[in-house]
């Protein structure tokens, strides 16, 4: 989306998170998720909407190919705040 707009080239985008926490509910999911058999999956994110304002993309703009997910990691509902 960024490079789309701004006219640059797909490249790697580099976010610092400043807060990152996990709270006391959610550990025994974070530790299922780091348990987990590794997958090596590369997803690809297609973007059906060729727009240059960045306020105009819509969720139904975006598909999805090729993702896989470990199906045998059961998560359930993950609150993120209450």
């Amino acid at each position: 989306m960024f490079a789309q707009v701004a006219g640059l080239e797909v490249g790697t985008l580099t976010h610092n998170i400043g807060d990152c926490h996990i709270y006391d509910r959610h550990i025994p999911l974070v530790k299922k998720l780091i348990e987990a058999e590794s997958m090596d999956v590369h997803p690809k994110l297609i973007i059906n909407n060729p727009t240059k304002n960045f306020y105009d993309f819509k969720v139904e703009d975006f598909e999805i190919q090729g993702y896989e997910y470990n199906k045998e990691v059961k998560l359930g509902k993950i609150p993120v705040a209450e």
